[in-house]
């Protein structure tokens, strides 16, 4: 079968399957859906997103590049690997 020449069935019309209705019914004894009035104004609005605080690195301690490489960090300062949940402390691949 070709799906390019035989395109696939639309949604709802598979046979055997009874067609999906246009839009559901809410099931019995559950309120309608409504959208509340115009939306509330944004508290933030205007106000930037986040701020960061970075500190100064000190260039001391360093990984060797290659090791550093390696676990992705070239401070030992901020290396700190993740603890696994069984406690091995192994690598996550």
């Amino acid at each position: 079968m070709n799906i390019f020449q035989n395109p696939p069935p639309e949604r709802g019309t598979t046979p055997g399957t009874p067609p999906m209705p246009a839009s559901p019914e809410p099931m019995p004894g559950m309120p309608t859906p409504t959208l509340p009035g115009p939306p509330a104004p944004d508290p933030l609005q205007g106000r930037p997103l986040a701020m960061v605080y970075v500190p100064r690195q000190v260039w001391r301690d360093l990984f060797p590049l290659q090791e550093a490489l390696a676990l992705g960090s070239l401070f030992r300062e901020l290396y700190m690997p993740i603890e696994t949940a069984d406690g091995t402390g192994r690598q996550l691949s």
